[in-house]
């Protein structure tokens, strides 16, 4: 079994994407997105609002906790369904 690494034991690091392709798949799911600035968004569909930072590259923790929230596939945020390719290559 491979442990995680100290600096990152959730993973949040790991599974980090750029804030554009966040903000993306969460509009392709009917997910209102409002930048109030500062880095600071208002997102809302439904009777589900949530007001986050999305720094540049949003956490996987956090990516995990908005796919819950609103109902969005988790793989939608690392793969395009459509081309069924990577939407962001790490550059570890």
């Amino acid at each position: 079994m491979k442990l995680p690494p100290e600096d990152d034991p959730h993973g949040d690091k790991a599974g980090a994407v750029p804030r554009d392709v966040v903000i993306k798949v969460l509009g392709e799911n009917d997910v209102d997105v409002l930048n109030l600035g500062d880095n600071l968004y208002k997102l809302s569909c439904g009777k589900a609002l949530e007001v986050q930072v999305l720094n540049d590259m949003v956490g996987g923790m956090l990516i995990k906790r908005l796919y819950k929230k609103f109902d969005i596939l988790l793989t939608d945020f690392y793969y395009d369904p459509l081309t069924r390719k990577h939407r962001f290559k790490s550059q570890d």
